[in-house]
């Protein structure tokens, strides 16, 4: 007897391809939407701090930036 449920079967059922490709759509549609809102808070959070802290808010923010980049550097 022959089993249908195994993932070599899978990338040739097109129920399960087109089940996948739905389910990377939605994630990807939720991720877009929490960083947006994400965003908007972060913004809001800069607008709470005072004028004279503004620079070192933008030496952090710089630093996470560099932080970052060199992490995704890392990973190629």
């Amino acid at each position: 007897m022959q089993n249908f449920n195994n993932s070599i079967y899978n990338i040739f059922n097109m129920n399960y391809v087109q089940q996948q490709a739905q389910q990377y759509h939605n994630q990807q549609v939720y991720n877009v939407m929490d960083a947006s809102n994400k965003l908007k808070d972060f913004l809001d959070s800069c607008e709470k701090v005072a004028p004279e802290y503004q620079q070192e808010l933008m030496r952090c923010c710089c630093a996470i930036l560099i932080q970052k980049s060199n992490e995704k550097n890392r990973h190629y």
